[in-house]
Formats: C-alpha cells, structure tokens, sequence
C-alpha cells in the first residue's frame, strides 16, 4: 500500500475507496477492479446490488441480504475480468498496460484463493463460523461452511430466534464471535463468554484485502483446534 492508500489492479485500494469521517464511501458506489464499494453496497451493472440486499439471478439465496460481495475471491475474479472487458473497450490504446495489470491482479486473488483452501483443509472440523453481523456470506459459499449470523436483516433476533441460532453454533462447535471493528455490541460479548469462547474482530472493509480473507480462514480453522 502506498501512503494514499490505493488499490490497483495489484490489490491496492485508491482514495475513492477511503472511508471519510463519517464511514461513506465514494458517491457512485461502484466496485470495480480496484475494489471499490459503497455504504449501500451497489455494484454495477455485472453484478447488481442495492441496499436491501437484492442481487441478480446468479446471485445465492443465503446471501440475499449481504451486499460484501468482495469477500469471496470467486466474485473478484469474474469483476477483474468484466472491468478488463470494458477498460479494453473504453481505452483500447492502453491494452499492454491493462494486460500487464490485469495479469498481477489476477495473481493475487488466485494466490489468496489457494492460500485459504490450504488453510482451511489443515483442519478437518472446519465447517462454520458465527457472526454479529452478516457480512461473510460469500466467503462461506466459496469455501463450503456456514455462517450462523446473530442479526437477522440488519436487527438484533428475538429470544426465541436467538436461542436457535445459539443451537446450531453448538452443534457446528462454533465458541467465537466475529464482530466488525465499525459496530459494538455488549451482546456479542455475553453471547461469546456464555459460549466459552472470545470476540474476534474481522474488518470486511479492511483495505488489505487477501492478509484479512486470510485471516478468517485462520479464524475458522483455530475455532476446531
């Protein structure tokens, strides 16, 4: 990362990306191959999300209401090659350059692809994890576990809802909670101590994209050690 805190091809964020603040991210909301993305969680038109959550019909139904689709390096790859198509069109002239980066962005989601199915496959009770906010629903998808989320919709459950997610946190053997550096919860806290384990804090908006997937993985193969 340079001190500006770009993105480019290679897995640099550039200055539109910045949270100011207030948390907001550019105006135009587009996540494009230099991981753009917005407080609204729009994509563009290779991949639409808005705010409620809705996506396109390659779009998952466990994920109906996570716009983090730059968590999962199976999504990133198709954005890199959509954005390379339309740069290609835009500015044919730069086709060399746009290759070349192309190429060193691509190797970097490859090489964080690999990496966590290395990790994850050390374990072979790896199966979920638990979360305050849902945020992670791609990265399950790609990798094969399941995420058990305490808010549902953006709201904290009832006691009957989250009794049932405390359920299945126990049968997968789940004791951490994954909470966001942006948001608090005393909740999460009591919830962890009650399930004998801790509060693990992961940033979907981390601009160091692969070391914080990477991370996760990590997460999710030393819950079953």
């Amino acid at each position: 990362h340079d001190e500006e805190g770009h993105h480019d091809e290679e897995g640099h964020h550039d200055e539109e990306g910045h949270h100011d603040e207030e948390g907001h991210h550019d105006e135009e909301g587009h996540h494009d191959e230099e991981g753009h993305h917005d407080e609204e969680g729009h994509h563009d038109e290779e991949g639409h999300h808005d705010e409620e959550g809705h996506h396109d019909e390659e779009g998952q139904s466990e994920t109906s209401y996570d716009p983090h689709i730059w968590l999962s390096p199976s999504n990133v790859k198709q954005m890199g090659a959509q954005i390379l198509e339309h740069l290609l069109e835009s500015m044919p002239e730069n086709e060399v350059l746009l290759n070349k980066n192309y190429e060193k962005f691509i190797s970097e989601v490859v090489e964080t692809d690999s990496a966590i199915k290395k990790i994850l496959s050390e374990s072979d009770r790896s199966k979920g994890f638990l979360v305050f906010h849902p945020a992670w629903g791609y990265f399950a998808r790609d990798y094969g576990l399941s995420q058990v989320s305490i808010e549902l919709e953006g709201k904290e459950p009832s006691p009957g809802e989250l009794m049932e997610q405390l359920k299945e946190a126990k049968t997968l053997g789940i004791k951490n909670i994954w909470i966001q550096p942006q948001r608090s919860s005393r909740m999460a806290k009591s919830l962890a101590e009650s399930l004998g384990g801790k509060l693990i804090v992961l940033d979907p908006l981390s601009t160091d994209w692969s070391n914080t997937l990477k991370k996760a993985a990590r997460e999710v193969a030393k819950s079953y050690e």
